[in-house]
């Protein structure tokens, strides 16, 4: 969107931008990601560029990151940062899914993880059931104010359960069916992201 441009964040910013993804699934000349140059961090652009988004209170967004690049990040981050869509390492072992010591670490942050609904990231039975499996996780990790929803709704195979965001309420009951507290689901919903956002 920016040309991994530092000096055209402020215009960004300007503009309303809240939050920027650093990578998709190709490396560019701010870090590598989880599959193209996966062992690449942050570069010194890439440093600058996280400074600024910082300055500027635009949102550090390390979905599709390369590991490496993520700890950059933590390292550098003193505001909360985010992983818009991903899932859980742990639960469904795929490069685009965070580890237990990120996860951790965005925690630690005050920061948000956004669950992914791409069948791929879901992984086994790929159904509410295994979004279940990835919220667990988080929620066992101490995640219950830094977990909520990423959708990824953008060309990619959702599960089938959850195929456009007008099928949320979907999740939502079977949730409370499942015995989650509404507070806790509010909260998946809609109050963490927000309290970060804001």
């Amino acid at each position: 969107m920016i040309g991994c441009d530092p000096t055209r964040l402020e215009q960004a910013a300007a503009d309303g931008v809240v939050a920027i993804n650093l990578t998709w699934n190709r490396a560019n000349a701010l870090s590598g990601t989880h599959k193209d140059e996966p062992n690449r961090g942050l570069s010194p652009i890439g440093r600058r560029f996280v400074a600024k988004m910082e300055e500027l209170r635009i949102l550090v967004d390390v979905s599709h990151l390369s590991e490496t690049g993520f700890w950059d990040v933590v390292e550098m981050a003193s505001r909360p940062i985010i992983a818009s869509h991903s899932d859980v390492k742990s639960v469904w072992d795929h490069t685009r899914n965070l580890t237990d010591g990120q996860i951790t670490a965005i925690i630690e942050n005050q920061g948000v993880i956004g669950l992914n609904f791409y069948a791929e990231f879901i992984g086994g039975s790929r159904d509410l059931d295994m979004v279940r499996a990835h919220l667990d996780h988080v929620l066992e990790l101490g995640g219950a104010a830094s977990v909520a929803l990423g959708g990824d709704w953008d060309g990619g195979d959702t599960i089938a359960a959850l195929p456009a965001i007008d099928s949320l309420p979907r999740l939502y009951e079977h949730l409370l069916r499942h015995g989650y507290k509404e507070t806790v689901v509010q909260d998946l919903f809609y109050n963490n992201l927000m309290r970060v956002v804001r």
